[in-house]
């Protein structure tokens, strides 16, 4: 299940944020668990690995980050403990496959301006915290 998908900026500005229902539930504060996954996400060296254990950010032995840098852009999501980890990683770039398609080379700026286009792919491909569509080419069919 996913708990959440972030994208912000180098600077931490967040460009999208997606809190699902259960991590509502868990009671987690998103102002403060954004800014604690932005700061480990860009102190983090390139060479180390793109998977953070939630217990260290968010106190939850189940709970996993998986972020990837994109030019400007990190996209992180926030997984539990029965995700698999390098398909979230896959899911990552297919999602930002899908952004390239549909804007052709997305950027920071069409996700700051075109807001309601990406929260529509994203939407077409997350369903209630599930991973419900990975064929970017059924997700740009969908949205025309």
């Amino acid at each position: 299940m996913l708990y959440s998908l972030l994208i912000f900026n180098n600077a931490g500005k967040p460009r999208y944020t997606l809190f699902s229902k259960a991590f509502k539930d868990k009671k987690w504060d998103e102002k403060n668990v954004f800014q604690a996954v932005y700061n480990a996400v860009s102190q983090r060296s390139e060479t180390c690995c793109n998977f953070i254990n939630g217990n260290i950010i968010l106190n939850d032995d189940h709970a996993t980050i998986v972020y990837r840098s994109f030019a400007t852009l990190y996209i992180v999501v926030i997984v539990d403990g029965n995700e698999n980890h390098l398909a979230i990683l896959d899911f990552i770039q297919i999602l930002v496959e899908t952004l390239d398609k549909h804007f052709g080379n997305v950027s920071e700026l069409d996700v700051i301006f075109n807001f309601e286009k990406v929260s529509s792919v994203i939407n077409e491909m997350i369903c209630g915290g599930i991973i419900c569509e990975t064929d970017s080419d059924n997700v740009i069919q969908a949205l025309e």
